[in-house]
């Protein structure tokens, strides 16, 4: 693990955050067109790394690069040590993954809420992916209140992974989602 956990956090040390496909601008030196890579290293205009993880392999298809993965009761994020312990137990939805730094996340398990910290300095937008728990909280009953609104949680729910993914846009460096369940 401690390997797996190395690879995942030099992989997003050094994503270009100022491009609009992080995870691509690094590794080998690309051809004229910018849209294949040559067999040689390359540090300024370069493009396709070869993925060493299999979390990366999601990365390819998403328009943003994670500054945070997670699953249940792990995290990593792009600094080396999270500022929380991302283990709420077995019944307590948990943050996938994140576009942007998450520097905290918090389950009350009395109110049925699980609030996330996000912050980015570039004001960027992203998507937050967390693994809900359909049969204990309805998704029917859950709402996301993000940005002093709140909005039906249905509304971006995958039944089949049973996955909340929320599409948010960096105001202040600083962003707070909270999903909680009213049933």
């Amino acid at each position: 693990m401690q390997f797996y956990r190395i690879i995942i956090q030099t992989q997003m040390d050094y994503q270009a955050v100022d491009r609009p496909y992080s995870g691509f601008h690094i590794g080998l030196e690309c051809d004229a067109t910018g849209r294949r890579p040559i067999d040689n290293f390359a540090e300024g205009n370069s493009v396709y790394i070869v993925r060493f993880a299999s979390l990366f392999l999601k990365t390819v298809n998403s328009p943003t690069a994670y500054r945070y993965v997670g699953g249940e009761g792990w995290g990593l994020g792009a600094d080396y040590h999270l500022a929380f312990k991302p283990d709420f137990g077995t019944n307590a939805p948990y943050v996938l993954s994140a576009s942007t730094t998450v520097r905290d996340v918090s389950w009350n398990p009395d109110k049925k809420a699980l609030t996330v910290f996000l912050y980015d300095t570039s004001q960027r937008q992203g998507i937050l992916e967390v693994k809900w728990k359909p049969e204990l909280y309805p998704v029917s009953a859950a709402m996301i209140e993000m940005d002093g609104k709140q909005v039906k949680a249905a509304d971006y729910y995958d039944e089949h992974e049973q996955v909340i993914r929320i599409p948010y846009k960096h105001q202040e460096p600083s962003e707070v989602i909270q999903i909680h369940c009213n049933n």
